[in-house]
């Protein structure tokens, strides 16, 4: 068994590989392991398809009290997605559920790369909230129903970025998240509870 790079909801990853020669395409990649860290590595043919993706085999997570995946790894400067199924399907296939990232990148909003470190390593997060479902590689949110986090069968990455040429991603780790609450709206739901508490109240005085 190859060592596992997530914690929180993996241990014991394995990956079955999906390139774009299941429609013809000539695209190639695969999984490898350097020093206990998962590398995605290939090369992306546009003609005929143009992606490569790594699945895990079919199991079970419940995710639905985090907020996103964060990553910590290194690349090349092209944008990847952590894809995730559920039992959704549409139109005959399994809905993938995607969440883009690039890798490399010196950006720091989420969903892209924050600072990295002196060996080119960065963390990055991907809020469940930019999911978009896909069927074939088609946009089809509002057909299928939306990522049931309760109920996550697969979790994988995917390059499918429209670029022909090489791609490697290293992923030291991957994990689910929370994401900490706003300042502001931490103190609308203060205010929210202190107005519901004081309500209650009165209620409860008027009763007896």
């Amino acid at each position: 068994v190859e060592p596992a790079i997530c914690k929180t909801f993996c241990s014991d990853m394995a990956w079955v590989v999906v390139n774009d020669n299941v429609m013809g395409g000539r695209s190639q990649g695969g999984p490898r392991y350097e020093g206990g860290a998962l590398v995605f590595a290939g090369f992306t043919n546009t003609i005929g398809g143009g992606f490569s993706s790594l699945r895990s085999v079919p199991a079970r997570w419940d995710l639905s009290e985090y907020d996103a995946i964060k990553l910590r790894v290194r690349g090349d400067g092209r944008t990847y997605r952590v894809d995730l199924r559920t039992d959704a399907w549409y139109d005959d296939h399994e809905v993938a559920y995607q969440g883009p990232f690039t890798a490399g990148s010196s950006q720091t909003v989420l969903g892209e790369t924050g600072p990295r470190d002196g060996d080119g390593w960065t963390e990055v997060i991907v809020p469940f909230a930019r999911f978009i479902a896909t069927s074939k590689g088609d946009d089809v949110t509002g057909l299928v129903p939306p990522l049931d986090l309760s109920n996550i069968r697969r979790v994988g990455l995917i390059i499918n970025d429209g670029i022909h040429g090489e791609f490697e991603l290293h992923v030291d780790r991957m994990e689910a998240v929370t994401l900490p609450v706003p300042t502001d709206i931490r103190e609308q739901r203060a205010l929210q509870a202190e107005r519901l508490d004081a309500l209650l109240g009165q209620l409860g005085s008027a009763s007896r």
